[in-house]
């Protein structure tokens, strides 16, 4: 008589921001598919877009994702809606972190009621490793950010993960700052891969527009603005599979997307791991640095000229 295969139960529990939503979403699928049974933990609002895009995904595939809604403090200035980066005025951005810390005698109560085999978490919330670790459940860190720009904080971001950390990037370009990273914190670096979410309609690629473009002979050009730039949202949007070259601040998302899909890129750096990850584009010849002009700003003349050398090489 064959024995049933128990699933391993993850709770996955990621930042609130689309760019880190999205990559653990594609990592649960993944894990899904490998018989691993998923909670996806996190706010009402963004479990909403979760739910969309595991309706528009489950035609091709059968995943065994359940989504935990995680609630945070009710705050006046910071109602439901606002529980999610998407959209959230600047200025409310530190309520949204504080709230979010907040939130962990919720989050210990979701765990204490699922009983997970592990916690995947993420880099913003370090004390659901630490409640994980309470009730005798091991964390592993899931890392969407590159493990160069990671090197730098590991101290504080990678203590609490147990034996490994997952890291969304690909040897391919990262292999030699993966093996800096595995010494400087004695873990086990696995990458995910690029971790990609695919849009589910071809509108764009048929769109009157670009065909006019295309028969013309004038390079497409993609913006990068920030967190999951696959979303459309009813935007006038060209992806990557539609362009010549992207031009981007260099989140590390918008950096896998355009590896992934072979297109040239034109960074422009602006803060946090963005000017590491524009370095990294350079060496690995996938794309070119915008050139700061004389206040340490970009302009018109510089990001001609890049966009000149990265068409030239092509």
């Amino acid at each position: 008589m064959a024995v049933k295969r128990t699933s391993l139960r993850v709770l996955i529990f990621p930042w609130l921001a689309h760019g880190h939503i999205f990559p653990f979403l594609e990592l649960a699928k993944i894990l899904s598919r490998k018989n691993f049974h998923i909670y996806l933990c996190s706010t009402p609002i963004n479990l909403d877009s979760i739910k969309n895009n595991l309706q528009t995904d489950s035609s091709d595939h059968d995943f065994c994702i359940e989504l935990v809604e995680h609630h945070l403090p009710s705050l006046p200035e910071l109602p439901p809606h606002y529980h999610t980066t998407k959209n959230l005025p600047p200025h409310l951005l530190l309520n949204l972190i504080n709230a979010f810390h907040n939130s962990s005698p919720n989050f210990s109560e979701i765990i204490t009621n699922l009983k997970p085999d592990l916690l995947i978490y993420d880099g913003f919330q370090p004390w659901s490793a630490k409640t994980a670790s309470s009730q005798g459940i091991p964390s592993v860190h899931f890392s969407t950010s590159s493990s160069t720009a990671i090197s730098f904080f590991h101290h504080t971001l990678l203590e609490l993960s147990f034996d490994i950390v997952l890291i969304k990037s690909c040897r391919g370009i990262q292999g030699k700052y993966m093996d800096h990273l595995s010494t400087l914190c004695n873990k086990k670096i696995v990458p995910t891969g690029p971790l990609i979410t695919f849009a589910q309609d071809q509108e764009n690629a048929d769109s009157d527009i670009i065909k006019w473009l295309s028969e013309r002979n004038i390079p497409l050009c993609t913006i990068h603005s920030g967190a999951k730039e696959t979303e459309r949202d009813g935007c006038a949007w060209m992806g990557p599979t539609d362009c010549d070259l992207g031009a981007s601040k260099c989140g590390w998302s918008s950096v896998m997307e355009s590896v992934y899909f072979g297109v040239p890129l034109v960074a422009l750096p602006l803060k946090l791991d963005q000017p590491l990850n524009a370095r990294l584009v350079v060496e690995a010849g996938v794309g070119v640095e915008v050139v700061r002009d004389e206040d340490g700003g970009f302009d018109g003349l510089g990001m001609a000229k890049a966009i000149n050398e990265v068409i030239a090489e092509e």
